[in-house]
């Protein structure tokens, strides 16, 4: 699945200022189509229960197995280190955690490749059944929506004062981090 670099950016052209911060409005043919949490929710099928139990996945934090094993036991693993983690691996049970950590790390959470993972999801997939029901679509909704909630006008901003400080820049580029392809 690929999301779509220039159907997103027409959304976001499409983009109006909402009067409620907890969602995105977009103008498209004559109507206003709202997106906030509900949408996102809907459409990813993934986990957004209020009901954590803190305390239980946290316990589960214990675990530092595949931190030891295969990302030199580091404080902090960057996605990339978990990439080549991830493509050397040998171990068929390891293969399969660490390919669980990348895609949720990679898919849901999708940022930059220099950006640190979250820790706690090498221990979390320890227990598969308690992995699958964390609420991997809150933690990736409160990484898209703000990425998603920036306005045109802000990255024209950035591009304008860009090309204060090099003529030659011919081009704008921005990211949208998170699970866009929600959209």
């Amino acid at each position: 699945m690929q999301a779509s670099g220039v159907l997103i950016h027409q959304l976001l052209l499409r983009k109006v200022k909402s009067k409620n911060p907890t969602e995105l409005q977009f103008f498209i043919w004559d109507s206003n189509l709202r997106f906030k949490l509900g949408e996102f929710a809907l459409i990813t099928a993934l986990n957004f229960d209020k009901d954590l139990d803190v305390v239980k996945y946290k316990s589960m934090s214990s675990s530092m197995r595949l931190r030891e094993t295969h990302l030199n036991n580091e404080a902090n693993v960057r996605f990339c280190e978990l990439d080549t983690s991830f493509l050397n691996c040998e171990e068929k049970e390891d293969v399969w955690k660490l390919g669980l950590c990348y895609l949720v790390d990679g898919l849901l959470m999708a940022h930059e490749s220099s950006t640190k993972i979250l820790m706690d999801m090498l221990s979390f997939v320890e227990n598969e059944e308690d992995f699958f029901n964390y609420l991997w679509g809150r933690q990736s909704y409160e990484r898209t929506f703000p990425s998603l909630n920036n306005d045109m006008m802000h990255q024209m901003e950035n591009y304008l004062q860009k090309m204060k400080k090099n003529k030659k820049a011919k081009e704008a580029k921005y990211t949208v981090y998170g699970f866009s392809i929600a959209l």
